[in-house]
């Protein structure tokens, strides 16, 4: 049987659907409160929103202001192969990036970058790109464990169990778990 795949969306994925620069998620539309970063969810430091929220954030047909792009969605959902359209991010299953993936092999997450964009067989494929960062499903990272075991040379590419279990239940808290304040203000966050 074939996992549904949810639609998702980044700032990338806004800027697509709504014809604007990357950063007015980030700049405009939270600062203002028009869209909350509590709608989403956090992999590897960056925020995921559930694909209902990126559509439905559109105004109404033929007003002024935010129009939804539909051959952008289009385009979108045949990208990520999409079948639903979740509303929340309570309908979404467990996700995880490069951050979360080198947690539970105990490497770094720029490692793993390495290992997708060579193909290595020591990371499953992802099972989608959001704002260009590898995105996956945490089941499809755990079912693949064993092959990427066996396709470790050293043996040393083995799965933390106790990192497993927090992917699995949610309760996972370490790198990429939370967003980081970067830049000038980063000091100040304090």
């Amino acid at each position: 049987m074939e996992r549904k795949k949810p639609l998702l969306a980044g700032r990338q994925e806004f800027a697509r659907l709504y014809n604007v620069t990357e950063n007015a998620l980030n700049v405009r539309w939270v600062p203002r409160g028009l869209l909350s970063y509590d709608d989403a969810v956090i992999v590897s430091g960056k925020y995921v929103f559930p694909g209902g929220v990126a559509v439905g954030f559109a105004l109404p047909e033929g007003s002024n202001g935010r129009q939804l792009d539909k051959a952008a969605l289009a385009e979108l959902v045949k990208e990520q192969g999409a079948t639903w359209t979740p509303e929340t991010k309570a309908e979404l299953p467990k996700l995880m990036g490069t951050h979360e993936y080198a947690e539970l092999y105990g490497t770094s997450h720029s490692r793993v970058a390495g290992y997708v964009k060579a193909s290595s067989p020591l990371v499953v494929k992802p099972d989608y790109y959001v704002s260009s960062s590898p995105v996956w499903f945490v089941d499809t990272v755990l079912a693949y464990a064993p092959t990427a075991a066996a396709a470790s040379r050293t043996g040393v590419w083995s799965m933390r169990e106790d990192v497993a279990e927090a992917l699995r239940s949610g309760t996972y808290d370490g790198p990429g778990s939370a967003i980081v304040a970067r830049g000038r203000y980063a000091a100040k966050a304090d």
